[in-house]
């Protein structure tokens, strides 16, 4: 009995202890468990906010992107707006070039013109001289030298008709000339006033005409000028 009372002591320890062994070993396997499910759910929870993160990284990103992408629209047209102000300064100068290029013909033509008016006054002048009597051609040597001191020193055409006549009127008086003289002085002396009477109506005419030409010439240089 005694025996069997030990047995039983001994084979109730031991299960005792297996139990008690058995008890812990599942209780640390419980905690165990427990540590892995809650580093599972500290992974999970990060994997997630990872995930949060990349998608707030991603939409980031995205709107970033956009930022730089409108600044380069921005950017382009502002260098669109500058090449095309660039290419309407050139045209501008172009323009501008070809302007003074035909300013300065114009003002070579202007010039060309004041030339060819300046040599028509010339020739008019000219004309106007050559359109004088000779006295020459009408009185001797010594008259010759008084005739010509007389026309140029004297300007009014009335002035010189009358003492023409006063110098042919003293010489037909003083008996100074011969018979062939005096015909010739006496017909030259009806002839001289009708002559400068005539070259004082050509003169005129020609003097009105040149002035209206050159007002028109005038008008048109001052227009070009403008």
């Amino acid at each position: 009995m005694k025996k069997n009372s030990r047995y039983k002591f001994v084979t109730i320890l031991a299960a005792a202890t297996l139990a008690t062994a058995l008890v812990k070993g599942n209780e640390a396997r419980a905690d165990e468990i427990a540590h892995k499910q809650s580093l599972q759910e500290q992974i999970e929870q990060k994997i997630s906010m990872l995930k949060a993160s990349r998608t707030t990284l991603d939409q980031l990103s995205n709107d970033q992107l956009k930022l730089y992408a409108a600044e380069l629209d921005r950017l382009d047209q502002i260098l669109l707006q500058k090449q095309k102000r660039l290419e309407r300064i050139a045209t501008e100068l172009e323009v501008e070039k070809a302007d003074y290029q035909k300013y300065q013909d114009e003002l070579a033509f202007i010039d060309q013109q004041i030339a060819t008016y300046q040599k028509a006054y010339d020739d008019e002048i000219s004309g106007f001289n050559n359109a004088m009597p000779e006295p020459s051609k009408i009185a001797t040597d010594n008259e010759n030298k008084d005739f010509g001191k007389l026309i140029k020193s004297t300007k009014s055409r009335e002035v010189q008709k009358a003492k023409i006549q006063d110098i042919f009127t003293e010489l037909l008086a003083n008996n100074e000339l011969d018979q062939n003289q005096e015909a010739i002085i006496s017909e030259l002396a009806e002839k001289i006033p009708e002559q400068i009477e005539k070259t004082d109506q050509f003169l005129t005419k020609k003097k009105l005409s040149w002035s209206k030409n050159t007002s028109k010439q005038l008008l048109k240089v001052k227009q070009l000028r403008n």
